[in-house]
């Protein structure tokens, strides 16, 4: 993939592997800095343990792969790798970004967001998917065919510079939000997760996984 490639080409130092976690929700490489990825596939399904010895920008190529686990890994170690001038940086909302992207288009939202609302009211047309429906949404496993298509045509048909680029910061005009998604901490595994997303069961805050309610 090009993007990935380009990606792949702005790395140009290299460093030791200091640590790897592997979580259910989140890999993390610790090398210049420490870099994060969503885990995909099956949590623990590399073996963290496999890849020691390995700069990372080693690992990085893993990023490559096609097993999901050994993927988020590899992107994981491309983040612990990137060049990061905080000066540059802005303390964007993401409620704020979609509404503005989404402007009269036909957007799909994974995951029921506080600012469905907003969003909905902006947007052309808009879909939700979400595991645990409200109403309004689509169940995430229940997509009906049609429309489950019409999603993947947008994004299989779409040329690749209008789903991701990569390119030089820029300045973004941003305003304090009106509402921000509260996150907590799971006390069984200790990950975090969105408020929306945090059953209480038996007194005790869990994220989804370890509250067994999506089994």
């Amino acid at each position: 993939m090009k993007t990935l490639d380009d990606v792949l080409d702005t790395l140009k130092e290299d460093a030791p592997v200091r640590e790897i976690r592997v979580g259910a929700h989140w890999v993390a490489v610790c090398s210049r800095h420490c870099g994060l990825a969503s885990t995909l596939g099956q949590a623990g399904g590399s073996d963290a343990e496999g890849f020691s010895g390995r700069s990372a920008r080693e690992l990085a190529e893993l990023a490559r792969s096609d097993t999901l686990p050994e993927a988020s890994l590899g992107m994981a170690a491309v983040n612990s790798l990137l060049e990061v001038d905080e000066g540059l940086s802005v303390d964007l909302n993401a409620r704020d970004l979609l509404i503005e992207r989404g402007r009269g288009k036909r957007v799909a939202l994974v995951g029921h967001f506080p600012f469905v609302p907003a969003l909905r009211e902006a947007a052309g047309h808009l879909w939700v998917l979400e595991l645990l429906p409200r109403p309004g949404d689509l169940p995430a496993a229940e997509t009906p065919g049609a429309e489950a298509q019409a999603l993947v045509d947008l994004v299989w048909t779409a040329p690749e510079e209008d789903l991701l680029s990569v390119g030089e910061p820029f300045d973004y005009a941003w305003s304090e939000p009106e509402e921000v998604v509260r996150f907590l901490t799971c006390e069984v595994c200790g990950e975090i997760m969105a408020e929306q997303y945090a059953p209480l069961v038996k007194g005790k805050t869990m994220c989804i996984p370890c509250s067994g309610y999506e089994s």
